[in-house]
């Protein structure tokens, strides 16, 4: 199994042509993608499902490091500041619906239920 998670984290990093900075982060979302996903030795079944006896939903997975834009809830900011703040993808929350993402601007890695993302751009290219 270690080797499978290497794999696809190393093919996500790969795509996007960056560096091993976010090594840990392209781990941490490629086993929660094997975890909603068939696999070769269950191809009916994803272990999602066999643990929780309910068919994921696939429709929140989103394309490792895309760019886009995170909003900014309404206690956060004030009436004049941004509403959003432009962000990278970096996977999903472990312990709330949400997806981690990194603010560009302040450089930290944040939390967001509500993201937009262009998952078109390859190494900055559409």
């Amino acid at each position: 199994m270690n080797r499978t998670i290497m794999e696809k984290a190393r093919s996500m990093l790969h795509y996007k042509g960056v560096t091993t900075l976010w090594w840990a982060e392209a781990v941490s979302t490629a086993v929660y993608l094997i975890n909603w996903t068939s696999t070769s030795t269950r191809p009916t079944t994803t272990p999602y499902e066999s643990s929780f006896k309910v068919k994921p939903r696939l429709d929140h997975l989103r394309v490792f490091e895309s760019i886009g834009y995170a909003h900014i809830d309404k206690a956060m900011r004030t009436k004049l500041e941004a509403k959003s703040f432009k962000c990278m993808f970096l996977g999903y929350a472990e312990v709330s619906k949400g997806y981690r993402v990194y603010d560009l601007e302040s450089n930290k890695v944040k939390v967001s239920r509500s993201v937009k993302l262009d998952e078109r751009l390859v190494n900055g290219k559409i």
